[in-house]
């Protein structure tokens, strides 16, 4: 519960699910391996987790990975990355940005649901499904773009997006 900061070399190639959940005074985090597999919830609840490094040949984003991490105001995603995973920065309250890179093609379920400071969302040409809840509640979400490219959209995607004004698709 003491650890601060976390720089996971090269060599490493996966982190197991929530391995370093509840590390709740963590605050900067590298991971280094572009082919690291990182398990479902494996930084969950690291609530003072700000600065986050990853490669940029990371593809996939799973499961709950980074859900709860209540000090992360702004991350850089990978330009390879193709998925966001259900989940994956959920009750990220403090998430005022989200730039989804030209690569990503599926926002899963409930992926940005709870960041309620959410107040600016990039959707790049590429982008082929939102999930059921992807946006729920991100109550300062103002405006959405919805690429021509996405062919579903889930459930209720923008449900308690109560200062949505627009949306365009």
């Amino acid at each position: 519960s003491n650890l601060e900061a976390m720089d996971v070399p090269e060599r490493t190639v996966r982190l197991g699910s929530s391995a370093f959940r509840d590390c709740i005074h963590m605050k900067k985090l590298v991971l280094r391996n572009s082919c690291i597999k990182i398990g479902e919830r494996a930084f969950e609840n690291c609530a003072s987790l700000a600065d986050i490094t990853l490669p940029d040949g990371l593809t996939e984003i799973y499961g709950g990975v980074f859900n709860s991490c209540r000090s992360l105001v702004h991350i850089n995603l990978p330009s390879k990355l193709t998925v966001l995973g259900e989940s994956a920065f959920s009750d990220c309250v403090s998430l005022e940005t989200a730039d989804i890179p030209e690569a990503v093609v599926k926002i899963d379920d409930l992926t940005f649901n709870g960041c309620t400071s959410l107040s600016d969302v990039v959707m790049r040409e590429g982008l082929r499904k939102i999930g059921k809840g992807a946006f729920k509640n991100c109550r300062s979400l103002k405006k959405v773009e919805i690429p021509a490219t996405v062919s579903y959209i889930g459930d209720a995607p923008f449900r308690g997006c109560e200062s949505l004004k627009s949306i365009h698709v």
